[in-house]
């Protein structure tokens, strides 16, 4: 075998050997999103001794090309994912989990209609909030921010409507790199995505800081403009409609 080609394969197998760790790390840090403490989430990444696994993961990415490390520019991954004009008189901010049902029965019977009558017209603006509940929901939430942003949005919303294939099953990571690979993002971008602590971290950062904000208690709930008035729930579209335009008539 070519020197070079053993060392591609020697270093996805170590890769692929750190996606399991992290996962487990991940598991530990989704947890205390719930109750938004933020010293338990200090202590739980002093438990896995962040510094030894930067260390490896720094090892790991030593041999990948600089277009492969873009994958972990975190400001990148964390940036403002949302549809609309940014100068929609309007915006609206969803709290959701990929792997959540209710989320699903939204964005598949729900926000085609918001979409079409009110954020394609400049009158709304979506703005997505990751709030992933368990593992499953925590990989696909990553992957979808690795992705170019002009992929986020399609790639959710294959994710919700094929929901029932990929959340409930063992093989849910597989799965989900393969549907990630279908958006761009292929097998070893995944998998250096999947363990990038640094972007778990301030991914989970983010959910509390504005879960803290939104005071955010279950999926989906959606808030409407400065944060005075809310959806929790996916109710139907009717109620959406109403509730938009008593907001456009302010």
């Amino acid at each position: 075998m070519p020197r070079k080609q053993t060392r591609t394969f020697s270093s996805l197998k170590k890769k692929t050997v750190l996606i399991g760790l992290f996962v487990i790390l991940g598991l530990a840090l989704i947890t205390s999103i719930m109750n938004l403490n933020s010293s338990n989430v200090s202590s739980l990444i002093e438990q896995e001794n962040v510094h030894y696994q930067k260390k490896l993961i720094a090892n790991a990415f030593a041999d990948t090309d600089e277009e492969t490390q873009q994958v972990l520019n975190i400001d990148l991954a964390l940036a403002e994912r949302s549809i609309g004009s940014d100068d929609a008189p309007l915006v609206i901010h969803e709290f959701s989990s990929l792997s959540c049902g209710h989320c699903a029965k939204f964005h598949n019977e729900t926000l085609d209609q918001i979409k079409q009558e009110y954020v394609d017209t400049g009158k709304v603006k979506i703005v997505f909030h990751d709030f992933p509940l368990n593992r499953p929901a925590l990989t696909a939430t990553l992957l979808s921010r690795c992705l170019p942003k002009s992929q986020y949005y399609k790639f959710t919303q294959l994710l919700f409507k094929t929901q029932e294939q990929w959340a409930f099953v063992p093989q849910f990571q597989d799965l989900l790199v393969q549907r990630a690979k279908l958006a761009g993002l292929n097998q070893e971008k995944a998998l250096l995505c999947l363990m990038s602590q640094d972007l778990m971290t301030q991914l989970i950062e983010k959910v509390k800081t504005t879960s803290q904000k939104y005071m955010i208690q279950s999926t989906p709930t959606f808030i409407f403009g400065d944060g005075d008035d809310k959806i929790e729930g996916a109710l139907p579209y009717e109620s959406f409609k109403e509730k938009i335009e008593s907001h456009l008539k302010k």
